[in-house]
């Protein structure tokens, strides 16, 4: 009762918060009528987007978004008739209109905040506004327009990928790259300051001033080393994702050149670490970051694995089977380690980390060992990766039996 403007944010964060898990429960079950039903009720719709209340997120916005491209390519494989057809490449037309739309309007915001950040002090430059939006301040989520930005573009890729739209997917990805700081480090100052933080950018009375936590995250380790390892390991992901794309579109040389990219960010990494911490010693500890602020964030931990899958991809691109396969299997080994180490929490990180700063496959697991049984298949070696996965299923039901584990047993059995 004594302050009960936080009260109603936090009410509001958790409501939120359940809508999130609403959705994404029904997106992993693959119910997607139901998913439809809950999108068309709590009107997360493209149409929609400017008649919602105030206090919904674009978080919020763009997960219902994705939900419509979701069951709207459900729908379309079901049905094999021209006239379904047609209207479902209208919707999802739409979606896309709609979401290039809402980028515009955030990327306007943003160079009206950077305008006015330079009237205020000719000095400041675009690293260093990044928790300013339009008027100056923080929405009641901490969220600022460059990391809006940043989220829109990565839902805008994870459709135009799904449409085969590779040019368009590469673009998105490669605006990312170059605001990426300042999106990770919004990021990062809301994590780290936690309530102080939102109440700042929700309260529109306090002047807008902000100076004081910016001084405190600025002097603190999340604002040097551990923000600039979460910032590389971020760019590992988006080249990985630019290199897996240019794979599908059949450009190997181009996605060998975005692969060694990513490895020469995880060698900064690796620099970085050794520079502040110190080296660990141990080949074991080799890939530990946890020493670091934000080391222990999947999206670091998962970063040896994804080297290593990266280049098992390119072998297996190249028709090197074999070199694939001790690459998936390395892989796999990596990330059984990282789930050993954190048992207590990658369980339900991947489902309940509304807040988390990229939306990830969370355990590279399943990937690796999808690509394993594919090598094994090619090489008529499947025996090998039989064994694998049954000692795996044997190891932990509840975490390897997995409905995509069932079907390349499935398969490698037949």
């Amino acid at each position: 009762n004594s302050n009960p403007n936080n009260q109603s944010h936090q009410t509001i964060r958790n409501t939120v918060r359940i809508i999130h898990l609403r959705l994404r429960a029904f997106v992993y079950l693959r119910r997607f009528n139901e998913l439809k039903l809950e999108v068309v009720r709590m009107r997360l719709l493209p149409s929609h987007v400017d008649t919602l209340p105030k206090w919904i997120p674009l978080s919020l916005i763009l997960e219902g978004m994705e939900c419509c491209d979701f069951y709207t390519n459900a729908a379309a494989a079901n049905h094999d008739d021209d006239s379904h057809s047609n209207a479902t490449e209208d919707e999802l037309d739409d979606i896309l209109d709609n979401l290039y739309t809402l980028r515009s309007k955030c990327n306007r915001s943003r160079k009206i905040a950077n305008e006015k950040i330079r009237e205020k002090d000719p000095k400041k430059t675009n690293t260093n506004n990044a928790t300013i939006d339009k008027d100056g301040s923080l929405d009641m989520f901490g969220v600022s327009k460059v990391y809006s930005l940043f989220k829109i573009d990565l839902v805008l890729c994870n459709i135009l990928t799904r449409r085969e739209e590779w040019r368009l997917a590469l673009k998105c990805l490669d605006d990312i790259l170059e605001y990426i700081y300042d999106a990770v480090e919004n990021w990062a100052r809301k994590k780290t300051l936690g309530s102080s933080y939102l109440s700042a950018g929700s309260n529109h009375n306090n002047n807008n001033d902000h100076s004081g936590i910016d001084d405190n995250f600025s002097k603190s380790r999340s604002g040097g080393a551990g923000i600039k390892v979460l910032v590389k390991a971020v760019r590992v992901e988006i080249y990985s994702r630019q290199g897996k794309i240019l794979l599908q579109a059949g450009a190997l040389p181009a996605a060998a050149t975005v692969f060694e990219r990513a490895h020469d960010e995880y060698q900064a990494m690796i620099e970085i670490r050794d520079e502040h911490v110190g080296s660990g010693g141990d080949d074991d500890d080799d890939d530990d970051f946890s020493q670091l602020s934000f080391g222990k964030e999947s999206l670091v931990r998962n970063v040896p694995t994804q080297i290593l899958l990266n280049e098992g991809l390119l072998h297996f691109a190249h028709l090197d089977y074999d070199l694939a396969m001790g690459k998936f299997e390395m892989a796999i080994e990596s990330q059984r380690k990282e789930i050993a180490k954190s048992a207590a929490s990658t369980s339900k990180s991947r489902l309940y980390e509304f807040d988390s700063l990229l939306d990830t496959e969370g355990e590279l697991l399943v990937p690796c060992l999808n690509n394993l049984a594919l090598s094994t298949l090619y090489s008529c070696r499947m025996r090998q990766s039989v064994d694998l996965m049954e000692g795996l299923v044997r190891e932990d039901p509840g975490r390897y039996l997995t409905p995509s584990m069932a079907f390349n047993l499935c398969t490698l059995y037949e």
